[in-house]
Order: C-alpha cells, then sequence, then structure tokens
C-alpha cells in the first residue's frame, strides 16, 4: 500500500523573506562577495508597473514569474526534505512541487497514518 501527498507550494517564493534567504546563501552554501551582491540586487528594488484606467501606479514587485525562483525558493527550502525524511516517508522535490509518499504492507498500512 502507498499513501501520496502531492503538495503545491505555487507562488510561495512571494511569500520567502530576502533577508532570510540572503543569510542562507552566505552561511549554508558560501555565496559571498559580488556574487552575494548580484542576489541582494536581483531581489531588491525591483519594481512593476500596472496601468489601471488611466492611472500608473508603480509598487513593489516580489519574484512572481522570475526565472531564479523556482531555484532560490529550493534553496531557501531545502532542509524540509531532510525533516520529511526523519518522519520516515520519502519525498521528490521539484521546484515548488513536493511529493510525499510513504509505503507499507497493506496489514501494516494504519503505520502510514502515523
Amino acid at each position: 500500500m502507498t499513501l501520496l501527498g502531492l503538495l503545491d507550494l505555487s507562488a510561495v517564493f512571494d511569500t520567502v523573506g530576502h533577508q532570510i534567504l540572503v543569510k542562507r546563501l552566505r552561511r549554508a552554501f558560501g555565496v559571498d562577495g559580488s556574487s552575494l551582491d548580484w542576489v541582494i540586487s536581483y531581489l531588491t528594488a525591483r519594481t512593476q508597473f500596472v496601468f489601471q484606467r488611466t492611472n500608473f501606479r508603480s509598487y513593489i514587485c516580489v519574484m512572481q514569474g522570475s526565472v531564479l525562483g523556482p531555484t532560490l525558493f529550493v534553496l531557501y527550502a531545502v532542509d524540509v526534505i531532510p525533516l520529511i525524511e526523519d518522519c520516515g516517508v520519502s519525498v521528490q522535490a521539484y521546484a515548488d512541487d513536493l511529493q510525499i509518499y510513504g509505503h507499507a504492507d497493506a496489514t501494516q498500512s494504519a503505520q502510514l497514518l502515523t
């Protein structure tokens, strides 16, 4: 018997704390110097303009739809995978999609729910 959980974390990068991401890139992955400066520049001061009737409105834009958004999210959330595996289930991840699954004999299937 297999129990499968599908998690679609679409638009999740919109909620990533950029300061936390920068600290994580520095400490966990050793990104520093001009590379880190580039990421900081990429994450800050990005604006988008929206036309609404006759007025332009400017606002700070999140990274929704960005090319680097999925990669940066994976780096941000990489510790989630070991946490899930520590619970005794398997996980497959791609960008903002997670598949969590466990296998058991039919007689032991109640273990999948605990």
